[in-house]
C-alpha cells in the first residue's frame, strides 16, 4: 500500500483535533454548597477518629484506590492526598467549558514527579482491545474492540501539560461529570455527535503530583464504567527521555468562521478562469491511451523519467466481485463497509449536517442525501527504458473528481472522489499489491509501507488500480501523478494529468 494509504490501525489519528490552550487569570469562586458538604466531610472524618487506627488506614486505603467518588458538577474537592494545584472548572458558553490551574507553575516547591518523562502503564483494558502501533511499531495509545475501527467502541489515550498559564478549553460539551478516579480530580466531557463513529467522550485526569492531565478520548458505545476502570488502573510512571510520552500543549487551530470565509467563492453570470483560485489548465490533460514519459520530481522512489506510461483503458464497475481480496490490502475493512455480502457497492448515504460554532450552538443534522458508489478500474502499463534494474520505485496515481463551476473546471474543496472511502483519491486496490517494498518480510520501517516496485532492465509492466467514487461526480475524473498529492493549480507544476471520464 502507498504510504498515504494508511492502515485502518493508524487512521485514528486524524479523527481526534487537538484542544486548545489559552492564558486566562480568573479565579473560582466555591459554592454555598460545596462549603456546607465540605464542613459534612470534614465532621466525618473527626468521627473516623474513633476508629482504631489499623482500621481507619485499611478504609482509607480502599476508599482512595477502589471508589469513584461523585462530586458537584460545577467544583472539584479542594483537600487532596496531593494537592500541588486546584483545579477550577469555568463553563464559558452554553456549550464551552475551560479547565484552569492554580498553584501549577513548576517552581522548587514541586516534588521531582513534577513535569517529569512519563510513560503509561495499563493494569486494564476491556477483553478485546487491541492497540495499534505507531511510528517504528512504538506504542500509538491508540486501541480498537477486536482490532476493529468500525466497532464505535475505542479509545485513544493523550498526555497534556497543566500550568497556571494554560487552560485546557473544550467546545461542543453538552454536559460534564466530575469524579474522582483513585485520589486524583477526574471528569467525564460528553460531547454532540452527528455521528455513531465519534469520539463523543472525553475523561480527564489530573495528576497533580505529575502536572499532567490525562486525556482519554472515546466512542459512543464506551460504558463509562469500563472507561473509568481503565483510568484507575492507568499508572503515569517515571522513565528515561527516549521512553517517554509526548506530552502536549495544543497547537491553534483556524476558527469555522475564517475557514468558511477561506473557502467562499466569487460568481457571476459570465464567470472566467482567475475568478476561481482553484480553477485550472485543461489544455495539459492527456487522454487514454498517450503515451507518456513520468517526471523527475528530485526524489529517489519519484525519479520515473526513465519510464514510458500508458494509461491503457477503464471500465466502471459496480462490485468488487472477483477481485482478489489480498489486493485491497490495508483498505479491506473500509471497502468491506460500503459493500454487500455480494461485493456490490451499497448506495452512501451522508448526513446533510447544520453547523455549529461549538459554543453558543453545535452541529445538528437537517436531512439525509443518498449516492450510488463506482469502482473505477484502471488498467495501466509501464516500461522502463534503461539497461539498468531500477528498484524502490512508487507507482500510486491518485484520482480526483473536478468540479464544474459555471463552466470552469476546477479542484474540489477537500474531497477528491468520496468520504466512503479514501477521500483524497488514493488507489484502494491494486492487482499488484507490495505490502513492504516487494518483500513482505523485509524490516523496512512499516512507515514506508508504499506501492513499490523493482522494474528489471527494458521490462513492461501491466497492473490495474481501483478507487471507488460518487457516481454523480464521474463527469470530470482524472488521474494524476504528483509527489505532494494534491493537484497543483499553478501553470509550472509540475505534474501528470490524464482525462478518464
Amino acid at each position: 500500500m502507498k504510504k498515504s494509504q494508511k492502515k485502518s490501525m493508524q487512521n485514528l489519528g486524524k479523527k481526534i483535533s487537538e484542544d486548545e490552550f489559552l492564558k486566562d487569570d480568573s479565579i473560582h469562586i466555591f459554592s454555598v454548597k460545596y462549603e456546607n458538604d465540605k464542613k459534612q466531610f470534614l465532621n466525618k472524618i473527626k468521627l473516623m477518629d474513633k476508629i482504631k487506627k489499623a482500621k481507619r488506614k485499611k478504609m482509607f486505603i480502599i476508599a482512595a484506590c477502589v471508589v469513584i467518588i461523585f462530586v458537584p458538577a460545577s467544583v472539584f474537592a479542594a483537600n487532596k492526598v496531593i494537592s500541588n494545584f486546584k483545579v477550577n472548572k469555568e463553563q464559558t458558553n452554553q456549550y464551552a467549558y475551560d479547565y484552569k490551574f492554580e498553584g501549577a507553575t513548576e517552581d522548587a516547591s514541586k516534588s521531582s514527579l513534577f513535569h517529569s518523562y512519563v510513560k503509561f502503564q495499563y493494569g486494564y483494558l476491556p477483553q478485546g482491545y487491541v492497540e495499534s502501533l505507531g511510528a517504528n511499531d512504538k506504542r500509538s495509545n491508540k486501541f480498537a474492540l477486536n482490532g476493529s475501527w468500525y466497532s464505535n467502541q475505542n479509545m485513544t489515550v493523550v498526555l497534556k501539560y497543566v500550568d497556571d498559564n494554560k487552560k485546557l478549553s473544550f467546545t461542543n460539551v453538552l454536559e460534564t461529570k466530575d469524579i474522582t478516579v483513585g485520589s486524583n480530580e477526574a471528569s467525564i466531557l460528553y460531547l454532540n455527535s452527528t455521528s455513531a463513529s465519534s469520539y463523543n467522550k472525553i475523561l480527564l485526569v489530573f495528576y497533580n503530583d505529575y502536572g499532567y492531565a490525562l486525556q482519554i478520548y472515546a466512542q459512543n458505545d464506551v460504558p463509562d464504567e469500563e472507561l473509568i476502570k481503565v483510568a484507575q488502573n492507568l499508572e503515569l510512571v517515571q522513565c528515561s527521555e527516549s521512553e517517554a510520552e509526548v506530552a502536549f500543549y495544543p497547537t491553534e487551530t483556524p476558527t469555522t468562521a475564517a475557514m468558511t470565509a477561506a473557502s467562499t467563492q466569487t460568481t457571476s453570470a459570465t464567470p472566467t478562469t482567475s475568478q476561481y483560485s482553484n480553477a485550472i489548465n485543461e489544455s495539459k490533460f492527456l487522454n487514454i491511451g498517450d503515451v507518456f514519459a513520468g517526471l523527475d520530481f528530485g526524489n529517489s522512489n519519484w525519479d520515473l523519467h526513465n519510464f514510458v506510461y500508458t494509461i491503457e483503458n477503464v471500465e466502471i464497475k459496480d462490485s468488487i466481485a472477483g477481485l482478489d481480496t489480498a489486493g485491497f490490502g490495508f483498505d479491506y475493512e473500509d471497502v468491506l463497509q460500503v459493500v454487500d455480502a455480494n461485493g456490490n457497492l451499497k448506495p452512501y448515504v451522508q448526513k446533510e449536517i447544520a453547523k455549529g460554532d461549538g459554543k453558543t450552538s453545535v452541529d445538528t443534522v437537517v436531512g439525509e442525501t443518498t449516492s450510488d458508489l463506482k469502482l473505477i478500474y484502471v488498467t495501466i502499463k509501464l516500461k522502463n527504458t534503461t539497461d539498468n534494474l531500477i528498484d524502490h520505485v512508487q507507482i500510486n496515481p491518485q484520482l480526483c473528481c473536478l468540479k464544474n463551476n459555471n463552466g470552469v473546471i476546477c479542484l474540489p474543496e477537500s474531497t477528491y472522489t468520496t468520504e466512503a472511502v479514501n477521500s483524497e483519491g488514493h488507489a484502494v486496490y491494486s492487482d499488484k499489491l507490495t505490502m513492504y517494498a516487494d518483500d513482505p518480510n523485509t524490516t523496512e520501517s512499516k512507515q514506508e509501507a508504499g506501492q513499490t516496485y523493482t522494474i528489471h532492465p527494458q521490462e513492461e509492466l501491466e497492473f490495474h488500480l481501483a478507487y471507488v467514487v460518487q457516481a454523480e461526480n464521474m463527469n470530470n475524473m482524472v488521474l494524476f501523478f504528483n509527489p505532494e498529492g494534491r493537484i497543483k493549480t499553478y501553470p509550472t507544476a509540475q505534474q501528470i494529468i490524464i482525462k478518464l471520464y
